[in-house]
């Protein structure tokens, strides 16, 4: 559902009852502004985790932290910065390492 507020009416001549995108549809990422941000951690994230409640918003930073038993090394906050994605812009890539 796109929610870019009690206006989007007067972006439109008639209401709309249904929109579709496709996947490989690249020019759509930014058609609801709604909708624009992260919707979770990169699955290759391994043991990293935020309170952080998703989605977010792009710009969003978060601070990410290792499971117990695990040691962070790298950045401690990374930015949302992609479209309905789980792209983020850190200074190192934050991973997680076993404490033996």
């Amino acid at each position: 559902v796109c929610t870019v507020g009690s206006s989007w009416r007067t972006h439109w001549e008639r209401d709309v009852t249904k929109i579709q995108f496709s996947s490989w549809d690249t020019a759509s990422e930014q058609f609801c502004t709604g909708l624009t941000g992260c919707d979770s951690l990169p699955a290759s994230w391994y043991k990293i985790n935020t309170v952080t409640k998703f989605p977010v918003a792009k710009g969003t930073v978060l601070t990410v932290t290792c499971d117990t038993g695990y040691q962070l090394s790298g950045s401690n906050e990374v930015t949302c910065d992609q479209y309905n994605y789980t792209s983020y812009s850190y200074e190192s890539e934050p991973t997680c390492t076993r404490i033996l």
